[in-house]
């Protein structure tokens, strides 16, 4: 699947991403000392702004989304910070 990153940032001790798979999209936060934040774009995210869910690694975050576009997601910013 093709993701697109659409915003990445190092702030604070911090990488965000903005991440875009088919018609899914995804915000990834991972801190430096900190655990990983995935917040999926969807119908309740948009209703209720949650925060998502926080992980200690990202294949705890890949074992938790059945959607190949999270899951693909979720690779790319993995692969991302492993390539710095």
């Amino acid at each position: 699947m093709q993701v697109l990153i659409t915003y990445k940032a190092h702030e604070t001790g911090a990488h965000m991403f903005d991440l875009h798979c088919g018609k899914q999209s995804a915000q990834i936060w991972k801190s430096v000392n900190g655990p990983i934040w995935v917040c999926c774009q969807n119908a309740s995210h948009r209703v209720w702004k949650g925060l998502g869910k926080s992980f200690a690694t990202f294949d705890q975050a890949l074992q938790a989304y059945k959607s190949p576009a999270m899951q693909a997601m979720i690779r790319a910013a993995a692969d991302h910070l492993a390539a710095q």
